[in-house]
Formats: C-alpha cells, sequence, structure tokens
C-alpha cells in the first residue's frame, strides 16, 4: 500500500510544471551595512522560468529598475536599486523582494510559485550596545563542563569585553566564580568565550549559570540551567485527581537527570485510607527514559471500591533496582450519575423521541374526550395526522 502510494506521489512530481519546483534565485539573501545616503545596485539571477516579475515591499529603500527574460544559456534577471535614508531605527531593518515566474506569450503557468529575496539593512546602535547570550551542556560527574558566553557588539563603539561567570545550586548558593578571557569586540562582531570547570569539582545535582557583563552604559544578565549528571528519577507532575467508583486513566511525568538511558521504568501508585491502611495500588507501563529527558508513563487505577474524598499517596519511581519515593495527596472525585449520558448526542434523540410519545399521548386522550370514551380508528388516524 505504501508503495503504491509513493509511486503515485512520484510520478505527479514528475508530471509538476517544472515552476513548481525549480524556481531559485541567487543570492537569496543581502546584508548591507547602514551609512547615511548609501546606493547599492544588485543584480539576481532567477532559474528555473524565463519570465518573471518583481515586488518589494520596502519601495522607500528599494527600486526594482527592470527584469530581464532569460535569453538561452543566461537565466532571467532582476535589476535593483537601494538607496538608504540619512536616518534610520537602530538594529536590522528586513525588507522583501518577491519574484514571480510569469506565463510565456501562449502558454499557462500551471502552478503559481513566489521566492523572496532579503534584504537585511544592519543598523547600528549609537555609542556601546551589546547583547549576551549563554550556554551549558548538561555533564556526567567525570566530564569537564563547558560554558559558552556570546557577547554580540551591536553599536558604533567597541566594547572592552570580560564578563563575570556565576554557578549557583538549587539552593541559590554560588558555588563557583569565574571571569571569562578579555577582549576587544569591534563595531558589528561578536565573540564567544568558552568557560571550562574541572570535572569533579561540582558536585551531582542541578546548576544555574549566569554571566554579567557591564559595559558601562549597561549591565547586562545571561542564564541557563544544566545538570551536572545524577542517578535520579524525578517526579514532575502526576494526575491529581480520578473518578470514585471507576477505573480511571492515570499518568506520571518523570525527568531524568542521568546522562545515561534508564531503561525498565515505571511508577507504582500506592493509594492510603485514613487508617493509613493500603487500599489501593497499580503499576504503570514500563518506559525508557532518555538522558536527561522528561517522559510521559501512563497507567490506570481502580477506584471502584474508593469513596470520594481526599488520600494521601505514594508515587515510587522505579528503574531497574533503583527506587525515588514520592509523597502525594491525590483526590477522588465522587461521580455525578448521568452526566456522561446528558453530554451524549443520544440525549437529543431521546427528547425527541419522548416529545412525539407525549404528543401522541395528547391526541388519543383528545380523541377520546370527542368520541364520548369511545376511540374510532379513524379518528385516532386523524388526530395524528394532526399532530
Amino acid at each position: 500500500m505504501k508503495r503504491g502510494f509513493y509511486l503515485i506521489l512520484l510520478v505527479i512530481i514528475l508530471f509538476l510544471p517544472i515552476n513548481a519546483y525549480a524556481l531559485g534565485v541567487v543570492p537569496g539573501k543581502v546584508i548591507i551595512p547602514f551609512s547615511p545616503f548609501r546606493e547599492e545596485s544588485f543584480i539576481f539571477e532567477i532559474f528555473g522560468p524565463k519570465i518573471v516579475k518583481a515586488e518589494t515591499d520596502c519601495p522607500d529603500i528599494i527600486t526594482i529598475n527592470k527584469t530581464i527574460k532569460a535569453n538561452g544559456p543566461d537565466r532571467a534577471k532582476v535589476l535593483a536599486d537601494v538607496k538608504l535614508p540619512e536616518r534610520m531605527e537602530p538594529g536590522p531593518r528586513h525588507c522583501g523582494i518577491s519574484i514571480t515566474e510569469l506565463p510565456e506569450k501562449g502558454q499557462q503557468v500551471g502552478i503559481s510559485v513566489k521566492i523572496i529575496v532579503v534584504v537585511e539593512i544592519d543598523v547600528p546602535y549609537p555609542g556601546k550596545y551589546a547583547k549576551m547570550s549563554i550556554s551549558a551542556n548538561n555533564v556526567m560527574p567525570e566530564e569537564d563542563l563547558k560554558i559558552y558566553t556570546t557577547i554580540i557588539n551591536l553599536g558604533t563603539d567597541d566594547l572592552d569585553a570580560q564578563a563575570d561567570v556565576i554557578i549557583k545550586d538549587y539552593k541559590n548558593n554560588t558555588v563557583k566564580l569565574k571571569k571569562t578571557d578579555h577582549e576587544i569586540i569591534l563595531s558589528k562582531v561578536s565573540k564567544q568565550f568558552v568557560t571550562t570547570i574541572s570535572a569533579g569539582t561540582l558536585n551531582s545535582g542541578k546548576y544555574i549559570v549566569k554571566a554579567i557583563y557591564d559595559y558601562g552604559a549597561e549591565v547586562i544578565f545571561a542564564e541557563t540551567p544544566f545538570v551536572i549528571g545524577q542517578l535520579n528519577l524525578e517526579l514532575t507532575n502526576y494526575t491529581h485527581a480520578i473518578k470514585s467508583g471507576a477505573i480511571s486513566p492515570f499518568s506520571v511525568i518523570v525527568t531524568s537527570l542521568w546522562g545515561n538511558p534508564l531503561e525498565d521504568a515505571y511508577a507504582e501508585i500506592r493509594i492510603y485510607g485514613n487508617d493509613s491502611q493500603l487500599i489501593s495500588t497499580t503499576k504503570t507501563s514500563v518506559a525508557t527514559i532518555a538522558p536527561y529527558s522528561v517522559e510521559i508513563i501512563n497507567g490506570f487505577i481502580d477506584a471502584t471500591n474508593i469513596s470520594s474524598g481526599n488520600y494521601n499517596a505514594d508515587i515510587i519511581l522505579k528503574s531497574n533496582n533503583l527506587e525515588f519515593v514520592n509523597k502525594v495527596n491525590i483526590n477522588v472525585e465522587r461521580q455525578v450519575l448521568g452526566k456522561e449520558f446528558m453530554a451524549s448526542p443520544y440525549i437529543f434523540i431521546f427528547i425527541i423521541i419522548a416529545i412525539i410519545i407525549a404528543a401522541v399521548a395528547f391526541a388519543l386522550l383528545m380523541a377520546l374526550f370527542a368520541g364520548g370514551g369511545i376511540i374510532d380508528p379513524t379518528t385516532f388516524t386523524g388526530a395524528l395526522t394532526g399532530i
């Protein structure tokens, strides 16, 4: 079945007009550094169609000079002029040139395909202006931790760049403080700094790394979380409410903090009564949790013999010989009888049938009174047709 589908798809693609998949342009993007009244001319070559038209969404900056029809081995061309104003708002300004195939004389274009050329005008911020980002991969305890801090100089002045790198644990305590290398970053240039934390200098656990850079005009920050691998399954969320007197679906969301897959992982749910006696226990399906990932594990809880109320429970996450116990609360809700039926479309059919029966009964009653207690068949039929 699949083979036949792909064969049909291939045939369709082969018989599509060439413009449906062969329209392209070079260059596809142009970046222009801003300077007042700057003028540039560009030639865009289009491969695929022979005749094209071009339009721009920035007519105040870009002028479509002309289009040239393809001739022999030469591609169709679009000639455009760019003239920048005296001033522009700082930051990148994006303009587009849309190029569409036109039919030749006596021909039709089966599928109209449009391609966009991006013209980006890079307007620097006056003086000093910087942006910063930071990243750090999760690592195992025996691996070096590498922290990547990137500073982008978007201003007109050069930057004397050096950032503070701070690592905090889950209690927000500072456990490491380092500085990046020192660099001069020229205008419109970015620099990535690599800070290495040696293996074994941080315990297993969750951390946040934060970079702080004061370049005079402003103090900027960037931060990201990371994990030094620890053999742990963390309960992220779970189904908080189930129905009394029913078998209800139950899900747990778990997060692995380990750098290797955790196989045969599942959850065991134990619900306790007011006397702390175990009244229900169940297990979810089994899953393999990928390194540092989040997984949803599904199962069911039989609450047919559990009355409504709030119950203490244990959700025990297991993988191989590991167990991670979580004390939780589960709400067993009273089931509203007939709620599902009222929400069903069959209720409307039931109501219609009830109305018809009531109308027939009313007609019979009226016929009975009209006939002095004796129902004539013709009177009954007439009464029905008059409903």
